[in-house]
């Protein structure tokens, strides 16, 4: 037989697995039926917790309004505390309230209301006919309810609190359960109880009707584990599951037990009485209660026979047959592949010239070859390439790094800055978010003034160290023939608004310091207000003009203030890069942490506030890269 020609690789293996997929396939169609006992088995679980959620849904809604009902009459029972003739008309309403409560209670704790007696509770409940009938409790003899566990457990717990269900002796014997709901004072204190009675006889029908295949039954665990539903009524409230399992030798039945009363669900296979069963168990988690229904298995996968035992084998025969087949298939049409993958290692290795391995068909394996053979070429062009581009980065960071060399070198590094000037306290410090940046300070003595600066260009970088210098040079100059901070502002907004093509602008504050007397003159030109640190540890920022940034309006006119800096107070200069200063989380700084910070510093040096300042941005930031240039100045008069 002539061998058939493939296009590609995919047509040559789907040839072969159809082929194999016909003889193989044919013997193992019935694996679904092993299929179908799982699908069968997960639908019996999903069928009987619909049922038994549905039952549940409806018990949990009818118990929930109930609650709700108690905690909204609670408030009502506070504002008839004055008032307790008005104690019997509330527990009526209650009972009115709420269909599904056949009785109402208000107790107090003893000696409560001595007037009277040494018992107060009022008691409301309707009969079988719908008739109200009360009862009030005054005493220890006709019926002590602080002895009972539904008054105990309330004010223990101090939280709202479903009982144990018990059977009411009182009217037909009835299978009940009752809501707590203390009542508390302004200190936390139990001074009462709210309660609600509440019948089960829906419950135990609807749970007695569950039957999700014919000869299924349902039952109910309270959260102590006892039975409050069950086929056979000899066993309710007489006895719990554990109990149970005991007897019918079933550890699967204890593990359901423990899995129930831990509010767990889930589906278990067990035997019981020699009978294979299906365990699906539910929880109600509003009293801890929990539902679980059991199930033949035989009843479950009784449509599908016994023949799923030899669907599983003929699966298995059929998936060995079928894995042989199709790895040979593999490791001979993946050979090219093998080849390729040991010669793209080696070219990994740098070795680019590596040849590819020779391949004569025609299908994805020759245009894979014939993607190598670019991708080799395209590498070798690559690197060189970036070999050049990084060899020019290298040369554009040497030169960043002379630039931030010189730029760092035009800030004055000297602390105190000049002799003579011995009542003088300063420190500053800068520090760019990139190579080079745009905030500087500056400051310099002049005829016993000191005069000084802090600004911020808009954006970063190499043009912003530029319009840095400009400011610097002519701040220099003009300081040396004007005492005016506003002169100085105007002169600087003058020379960065000609020809500002790029719209830059310097936010400044400028001032000038008498060193003998203290006054201060100043003008801020669109910055951060500065922080002033009286002696006593009081933190506030200086009250600014709002004048604009230098550069960004010719002929703006610039207002100076003045006031007096007082000894020992400490004046801080900064740009947003502190209190900007960003976390992983894009958090910011925040004046607040600055200003708290300052607070905790009022006895030390502009130096040390400084670093303290440098150190908080720097633990706050953590990890995260710094997002702006920042730039510190602290000066005192001693």
């Amino acid at each position: 037989m002539k061998k058939p020609v493939f296009k590609s690789l995919s047509a040559k293996l789907c040839f072969y697995i159809l082929l194999l997929s016909t003889i193989i396939f044919g013997s193992i169609a019935a694996v679904f039926l092993y299929y179908g006992v799982q699908r069968e088995e997960m639908q019996a679980f999903r069928y009987t917790e619909v049922l038994m959620r549905n039952v549940l849904q409806k018990t949990q809604q009818q118990l929930s309004d109930v609650e709700r009902t108690l905690k909204d009459y609670r408030p009502v029972v506070e504002k008839s505390l004055a008032s307790p003739d008005k104690i019997m008309d509330i527990a009526e309403d209650i009972v009115l309230a709420d269909n599904f409560i056949v009785g109402a209670s208000v107790a107090f704790e003893p000696s409560y209301y001595p007037e009277k007696g040494e018992l107060f509770m009022e008691y409301a409940w309707q009969d079988s006919l719908k008739h109200l009938h009360t009862k009030h409790f005054n005493d220890k003899a006709t019926y002590d309810y602080t002895q009972k566990e539904w008054f105990r457990q309330a004010c223990q717990r101090k939280r709202g609190t479903w009982s144990e269900p018990y059977y009411d002796a009182g009217d037909g014997n009835v299978l009940m359960t009752t809501y707590t709901l203390p009542l508390l004072d302004a200190e936390g204190h139990v001074y009462g109880v709210l309660a609600a009675d509440i019948s089960l006889r829906n419950l135990v029908v609807a749970v007695k009707a569950l039957r999700p295949y014919p000869d299924s039954f349902s039952f109910i665990l309270s959260n102590k584990g006892t039975f409050i539903s069950h086929p056979d009524t000899s066993v309710i409230l007489k006895k719990n599951i554990v109990d149970w399992a005991t007897e019918l030798d079933s550890d699967e039945l204890k593990d359901i037990g423990h899995d129930m009363l831990a509010q767990k669900e889930g589906l278990m296979r067990l035997e019981i009485d020699d009978t294979d069963v299906l365990a699906c168990y539910v929880p109600l988690k509003l009293t801890e209660w929990s539902m679980c229904s059991l199930s033949p298995y035989s009843t479950i996968i009784s449509e599908l026979g016994n023949t799923h035992i030899y669907t599983v084998a003929i699966f298995l025969i059929g998936l060995v047959l079928l894995t042989v087949c199709i790895r040979q298939i593999m490791y001979v049409s993946m050979r090219p592949l093998r080849q390729l993958t040991e010669a793209s290692n080696t070219i990994s290795t740098g070795h680019f010239d590596y040849p590819l391995p020779h391949i004569d068909t025609s299908d994805e394996m020759r245009r894979l070859h014939d993607a190598f053979a670019h991708m080799q070429t395209s590498l070798k062009q690559y690197i060189a390439e970036l070999t050049e581009t990084t060899r020019a980065k290298e040369r554009i960071d040497s030169e960043l790094n002379v630039a931030r060399g010189i730029q760092m070198s035009l800030l004055p590094h000297r602390f105190p800055p000049y002799e003579g000037c011995e009542h003088l306290e300063l420190a500053a410090f800068l520090q760019p978010a990139k190579q080079v940046g745009g905030d500087y300070y500056d400051f310099q003595v002049i005829q016993g003034k000191l005069f000084f600066v802090v600004g911020d260009v808009s954006g970063k970088g190499v043009p912003a160290a530029m319009v840095m210098g400009i400011a610097r040079t002519m701040f220099r100059i003009v300081t040396a023939h004007s005492q005016s901070p506003s002169y100085i502002a105007s002169v600087l907004n003058k020379v960065v608004s000609q020809d500002n093509d790029n719209n830059m602008f310097i936010t400044m504050f400028i001032g000038v310091l008498d060193l003998d007397s203290g006054r201060l003159a100043y003008c801020n030109a669109g910055h951060n207000p500065p922080l002033l640190l009286s002696t006593s540890g009081e933190c506030s920022f200086l009250d600014v003009e709002p004048n604009i940034p230098v550069g960004a309006w010719d002929g703006f006119e610039y207002q100076s203030q003045e006031m007096l800096l007082p000894r020992q107070a400490v004046l801080l200069l900064y740009t947003d890069g502190l209190t900007e200063a960003e976390n992983e989380q894009h958090a910011l700084l925040g004046d607040d942490r600055v200003a708290e910070t300052m607070r905790q510093s009022p006895c030390a040096s502009p130096r040390d506030i400084v670093t303290r300042l440098q150190q908080l941005a720097a633990d706050f930031a953590g990890n995260a890269p710094q997002s702006d240039d920042l730039t510190l100045m602290c000066l005192r008069l001693i």
